[in-house]
């Protein structure tokens, strides 16, 4: 089971690369039907739908993940929101991470900063 998610994981980075949401939501239909979800899939899943366009599916499956790390946060602002141009919500994303009480590291610092760049937000940043 383990390689299969692996597996699935990889395979769903890929599709979201290419931006190739068809085959993408195979293997999201696939794991489903064979009850291979987990965080770390599931949070490839989002990372899939936000660089496809697909907020609204990505924020979904973001409230479906139980145990958040700045990882799954990242993937929903810095690859969808930010790339959609959807910079205010990319720093509501932001605001949320850290109400639910994580500390971002350098690493994550930087999406929300460039969202209050390209929107002209300095007093957010």
């Amino acid at each position: 089971m383990q390689g299969e998610v692996r597996l699935l994981t990889f395979n769903a980075s890929v599709f979201a690369k290419m931006g190739n949401l068809m085959e993408g939501e195979s293997c999201i239909l696939f794991s489903i039907k064979a009850g291979l979800c987990d965080g770390i899939l599931l949070t490839s899943f989002m990372d899939l739908y936000a660089k496809c366009g697909e907020l609204i599916n990505s924020g979904q499956l973001l409230g479906e993940i139980s145990s958040r790390s700045c990882i799954t946060w990242k993937a929903t602002s810095q690859s969808g929101f930010i790339q959609d141009g959807s910079y205010v919500e990319a720093i509501e994303l932001f605001r949320q991470m850290l109400d639910s009480g994580l500390k971002p590291g350098a690493e994550i610092l930087g999406s929300p900063l460039d969202a209050c760049m390209l929107l002209g937000a300095l007093q957010i940043g």
